[in-house]
């Protein structure tokens, strides 16, 4: 079932405490040595309609419309990585 209407975008997490600390965080690690930290989830995002659901550790302090974190689009294949937060709540989720 998907909703009605256009898609709401998503909660403004990018001044959320520790998702943005948390990329910072392993930008300068990045920077220094390489050597980057694992860090819990701090936000999880889902989808009230589906089953896609992300849990996010860090935002790209250079461009924060980019997230990283564990992605499960519901297929039953959890991808760690990248997810651009524009991107779903611009084309639907599975889009």
């Amino acid at each position: 079932m998907s909703p009605s209407g256009p898609p709401a975008p998503f909660p403004p997490i990018k001044s959320g405490g520790g998702v943005l600390a948390n990329g910072k965080a392993n930008a300068e690690r990045m920077a220094d040595d390489g050597n980057t930290q694992d860090f819990w989830p701090v936000v999880k995002l889902f989808c009230p309609w589906g089953a896609a659901t992300w849990l996010l550790s860090e935002l790209d302090p250079k461009d924060t419309d980019f997230a990283f974190g564990l992605c499960d689009l519901g297929s039953g294949c959890p991808e760690v990585g990248t997810v651009r937060l524009s991107e779903p709540a611009v084309n639907g989720v599975g889009s």
